[in-house]
């Protein structure tokens, strides 16, 4: 019983507004790189044409610029 409880403790991820800005982050590079590698995917099994993939590389790239910025500005 005291184990169950013990593993449904919340877990904090940041102590404050400085860390959880950082986290936040962190996580919005983390998606734009998981979109990317989805957009690879779809690309490689031909459901959309190269323009399609281009146009769309194109806006996660730059999503993905400012990602990286934002998370080395922060170290």
């Amino acid at each position: 019983m005291a184990s169950s409880q013990i593993l449904l403790n919340e877990v904090k991820l940041y102590e404050n507004n400085s860390e959880r800005e950082q986290m936040e982050d962190m996580s919005e590079l983390f998606a734009v790189l998981n979109a990317l590698e989805y957009l690879e995917k779809i690309f490689s099994r031909d459901y959309i044409s190269n323009e399609e993939y281009k146009i769309e590389c194109f806006k996660l790239l730059d999503l993905y610029k400012v990602a990286i910025r934002l998370v080395h500005a922060r170290d």
